[in-house]
Formats: structure tokens, C-alpha cells, sequence
């Protein structure tokens, strides 16, 4: 049990310092990494908690505790990583990148209400388009190096090609179809 109370609190520190990361600092391209950075600066960080705090945190009672100490850490190291990368980076990577929430957003945010198909494309992501998100896009590819544009030409490099493969591997595997 420490090492879900130790998880869910060190979750809970993380959410408010990349909140407050976020609020007062700069990182509009790098987000994803700073956070995955932070997270990793957490783990040691965590386990050294782990292992200065006692098995019982001082408040559990003595069948909810763990003697093995290594196990502790690994199911600490588990439920926190899950935490992390099953709900505070997806969490974010929806509010942040998701389509289409973000075209609900738009039409609730705007003055009536409602908007039309030509509205909402051309006012996409608070009024840069839908053209600006496709240009984003394309510019991280390029950024990771996983296309290479020439003369408007949009071509996957080497790794590109490599990423492409193994993600539909993926989803033919988990028998993801692909949307018409």
C-alpha cells in the first residue's frame, strides 16, 4: 500500500509543478518533452523516497504493508509510470492536440454558438486554421526527422518509414481499422 499512496502523491506533486511549469514558463513546442523529462527527473527522485520513508508511512496499518522492500519499489515504480503515462500525459495530449475536442471548443467559444463547416476551418485552433495545424504537423515530422519535403513533395525517411511500419504492424495486430 506505500507504494500507492507514495505514487498517487508524487502524481499529485507532479500535476502542480507541471501546471505551474506550464502557466509561467514558455515551451509551446517542446511540451511533451519537457514533461516526459520532468517525469524521468521524478523517478529516481521517487525512489529515493521510497526508501527514506518507513514501510508503514508511519499511519498504515501492519497487513497493508509490504516486507519486501524491492517489491515495494517496483509496484511504486508501476502504479507511478502508469500514472503518468496512462493518465497525465494522455490527459494532456487530448487537451492539447485533440482535433476534435479542439473543434468543440471553437464553435462553443464563438459568438453564437454554432458555426459552419467553412467557419470551422477556417477558424480552427482559435482562428489559425485548419491549414496552420496541418503546417504544424508537417513541421514536426520534419523537426524528428521522420519525412523530408522536396518541391512540395512530402517523402518518409528512413526512419519515418521504420515508425510507419511498426505503428501498422500495431494496428493490424490490435485489429485497428482504418477510418473511411
Amino acid at each position: 500500500m506505500k507504494a500507492v499512496f507514495l505514487a498517487a502523491a508524487l502524481a499529485i506533486a507532479y500535476l502542480i509543478a507541471i501546471t505551474v511549469a506550464f502557466r509561467f514558463l514558455s515551451y509551446e513546442t517542446l511540451r511533451a518533452r519537457f514533461m516526459l523529462l520532468l517525469f524521468l527527473f521524478t523517478l529516481p527522485a521517487g525512489a529515493a523516497i521510497h526508501y527514506a520513508t518507513p514501510d508503514n508511512l508511519g499511519f498504515l496499518p501492519a497487513q497493508w504493508c509490504e516486507t519486501g522492500r524491492i517489491l515495494d519499489l517496483g509496484a511504486f515504480l508501476f502504479f507511478y509510470s502508469a500514472c503518468f503515462f496512462g493518465g497525465i500525459l494522455q490527459l494532456y495530449n487530448l487537451a492539447d492536440r485533440g482535433f476534435s475536442l479542439r473543434i468543440v471548443i471553437d464553435i462553443d467559444r464563438s459568438p453564437t454558438g454554432s458555426m459552419s463547416t467553412g467557419e470551422i476551418i477556417s477558424s480552427y485552433s482559435a482562428g489559425r486554421g485548419i491549414g496552420w495545424m496541418y503546417q504544424k504537423r508537417i513541421d514536426d515530422l520534419i523537426r524528428l526527422r521522420l519525412i523530408s519535403v522536396d518541391n512540395d513533395v512530402v517523402s518518409p525517411t528512413a526512419s519515418g518509414s521504420r515508425v510507419a511500419s511498426r505503428f501498422l504492424w500495431m494496428r493490424r495486430f490490435l485489429q485497428i481499422a482504418a477510418q473511411n
